[in-house]
């Protein structure tokens, strides 16, 4: 069609001067021949577009039908049916940035994101005024070709570049689950719990990353293997480069859900196959102490509930209460070490910002033994670095640029209160917190 109308024009431009293309007639003037120059250089240019535009459909219908081959094939791996079509988006790189931005900030406003940031500061998890979402998206964004939105219920595939049978074999195993256990609800709100949304998030990345591996060992042939290396490289990795060079709870909070959540998800098949995975969907595992020791959730084994009184009569009404928090025993072993973590029973940490802007930090912690507090007490103590002096209680006293710090062990809990204005204000915390 793009050639015929060309054709045509061509012919209007020469009759538009008088002639045609066989009898000649009066001249063309420059300015006439300049116009049918431009309107050819026009057409040519929508021919040019056009003919992209048909290759691009023709690839999306290639894809289309593979991501239909794929979801077919993995209703029989997982044994979950696809209970309503799934609805499948073509966006460019700017559009999928643009919507990943979106979800993180709805997930950590900037507020939010600040102030945790500060709290994980103040802890030594993360450099002090880390730019987390700016960081996250450099992590994420380039490199992702395919995604399935819980929110949406909708898979995302880039149309600018290949999504593999391995990622969108791992997304659309996200569409499955969602549909049988609706995965917004599954977390919950994690913006105050980092401990619940990296157990929440293991059993999801664990089963949809055992489900990829298991549809390919069935339908794997050394030829198919070979040309599927490239997607697994870019399946495994997010920026590997990137990745490296970010701070470590971090880094571990984003890969080790895919990682001990395969753990996790191979331990619950051995106990009772899918139909033992599909339980922990309506039954999460509640804490990554669960994940991290997958006996102990198959045994029941809870975590403690550990609360923060107000301390607003103790901190007066011009210190800020900023943000709270629970670490759990993932958290923990970032911080000191999986031995310090070992025997994890509950944790909640509040922060607060001071009139002075600094931070003031209170962390109660609670052991399976008097010998795990200690044990990490004394962790707790090195990571704070600076000498200390005993005093009454078994207290531990610090003095740094950010004010007082105290560690008190009682039994199987600790409390750490990191920033407080003067001893009197440390002593006043912990006896509101019952230490």
């Amino acid at each position: 069609m793009a050639g015929l109308r060309l054709a045509l024009v061509v012919v209007a431009a020469l009759a538009g001067c008088g002639g045609s293309a066989i009898q000649a007639g009066p001249r063309c003037t420059r300015r006439e021949l300049q116009k049918a120059s431009e309107e050819n250089r026009q057409l040519r240019q929508e021919r040019d577009r056009l003919r992209r535009e048909l290759e691009r459909t023709r690839q999306q219908m290639k894809r289309q039908k593979v991501i239909v081959e794929i979801a077919r094939s993995l209703q029989s791996v997982r044994g979950l049916p696809l209970r309503r079509p799934l609805r499948v988006s073509w966006v460019s790189e700017e559009q999928a940035r643009r919507y990943m931005q979106r979800d993180l900030t709805r997930e950590m406003p900037p507020a939010h994101a600040e102030a945790y940031v500060a709290t994980l500061a103040r802890l030594g998890l993360l450099p002090r005024g880390y730019a987390l979402v700016d960081r996250m998206m450099e992590l994420m964004g380039e490199q992702v070709a395919g995604f399935y939105d819980p929110r949406a219920g909708k898979l995302f595939v880039r149309a600018d570049m290949p999504a593999g049978e391995l990622i969108l074999s791992h997304e659309i195993a996200h569409a499955l689950q969602d549909q049988s256990f609706p995965l917004k609800s599954l977390e919950g709100d994690c913006k105050d719990h980092d401990d619940r949304c990296f157990a929440a998030r293991a059993l999801v990345e664990g089963d949809a990353t055992v489900t990829m591996l298991d549809r390919l060992r069935r339908t794997l042939t050394l030829w198919r293997a070979f040309a599927m290396l490239p997607d697994l490289l870019e399946a495994l990795a997010l920026d590997d480069a990137k990745i490296k060079q970010a701070p470590a709870y971090l880094r571990e909070s984003l890969v080790q859900p895919y990682l001990r959540g395969m753990a996790l998800v191979q331990t619950l098949l051995r106990h009772g196959g899918w139909a033992r995975v599909n339980r922990a969907f309506r039954h999460p595992p509640a804490s990554s102490e669960q994940v991290l020791h997958p006996d102990k959730y198959l045994a029941g084994e809870q975590p403690l509930a550990v609360a923060i009184p107000d301390l607003s009569a103790v901190l007066g009404p011009s210190t800020r209460r900023l943000h709270e928090n629970t670490l759990g025993e993932f958290g923990i072993s970032i911080l000191l070490g999986s031995t310090a973590a070992a025997g994890w029973g509950g944790d909640r940490l509040r922060s607060y910002r001071r009139p002075d802007g600094k931070v003031l930090l209170v962390w109660h912690t609670v052991w399976d033994t008097t010998g795990d507090a200690d044990e990490f007490a004394e962790a707790e103590a090195d990571h704070l670095g600076a000498p200390a002096r005993h005093a009454a209680g078994g207290r531990r006293v610090w003095r740094s640029a950010d004010g007082l710090a105290t560690l008190t062990t009682r039994g199987r809990g600790v409390l750490l209160v990191d920033g407080a204005v003067d001893s009197g204000q440390a002593a006043a915390i912990a006896r509101v917190c019952g230490f």
